[in-house]
């Protein structure tokens, strides 16, 4: 109970404990091996699922909205000489990735 951080002045301490084992670490111990198997595979494609996506997406560094808007309007014009759409400029985004890949 002290390593699952469930309150020491809880009344409900000993039953809270007893409805996870009922819930969660019976039906585990009941499982056959090909079960068991089964599910630790689901499990790891899950977790490494979720790992591909944290490594993806990372803090970036803050900045004001004003800052934001000159620098993208300073790229837009970079790239594009005239003015675009917001469809045309994911378009162009698109075509740049596939082209890389």
């Amino acid at each position: 109970a002290d390593i699952m951080n469930i309150p020491k002045q809880a009344m409900d301490r000993s039953m809270r404990i007893y409805d996870i084992y009922c819930r969660h670490v019976f039906p585990y111990a009941t499982l056959s091996l090909e079960e068991r198997k089964q599910l630790e595979d689901e499990v790891k494609a899950i977790h490494d699922l979720q790992t591909v996506e944290d490594d993806a997406i990372i803090r970036g560094k803050s900045m004001q909205v004003s800052w934001f808007n000159r620098i993208a309007r300073n790229v837009q014009l970079m790239w594009f000489k005239e003015d675009v759409t917001p469809s045309q400029v994911e378009a162009r985004y698109w075509q740049i990735i596939e082209e890389k890949t």
